[in-house]
């Protein structure tokens, strides 16, 4: 009867330690680097232009796909301040909905720039955060819906946002 009550014992006492360990986000958003950049008042929009590095990386062992625009990539992204957006500025004519692939331990990387509207709207010692809207590729069909209104609706429902760690922009 004593074995049977320490065996249940330490399986109580493991189990515990088990659900106490601080586990890794399976899809994790990094904010690398955020520099301001000499960018100024581009086709009439005015506000400060920071250079952004941003990294999804997948912490499980299976591959993550996932859907996004090939140029307006940064409709999947979102920022926790409504002055903030990821500033287009290269061409593109073909924009179509691609899946991306990360494999298990893998980063993918973007490079942009993000702009700050109106200056009175930027404190710098606010923290802000990026977060990745993820739209899983079994879960939108190119065919059947357009992809942009899946990401409202994601949006609207704040449904599969992944956030970034805290940022500051810099004067």
């Amino acid at each position: 009867m004593k074995k049977i009550i320490f065996i249940i014992s330490l399986a109580i006492l493991f189990s515990q330690c088990s659900t106490n360990k601080i586990k890794k986000k399976g899809l994790e958003v990094e904010v690398k680097s955020i520099k301001k950049s000499d960018f100024h008042n581009v086709y009439g929009l005015q506000g400060d232009f920071y250079s952004c590095i941003v990294k999804l990386k997948n912490n499980t062992d299976s591959t993550i796909s996932f859907w996004i625009m090939k140029c307006t990539w940064g409709e999947n992204f979102i920022f926790n301040d409504d002055s903030i957006g990821i500033y287009y500025y290269r061409f593109c004519d073909s924009n179509y909905p691609v899946v991306k692939k990360i494999e298990p331990g893998k980063v993918l990387t973007y490079v942009d720039r993000i702009v700050v509207l109106g200056v009175k709207n930027k404190n710098k010692m606010k923290k802000y955060k990026v977060g990745f809207i993820l739209i899983k590729e079994k879960s939108f069909s190119k065919m059947g819906d357009e992809l942009d209104h899946t990401i409202i609706k994601k949006k609207r429902e704040n449904k599969d946002i992944i956030w970034s760690n805290e940022f500051t922009l810099d004067n």
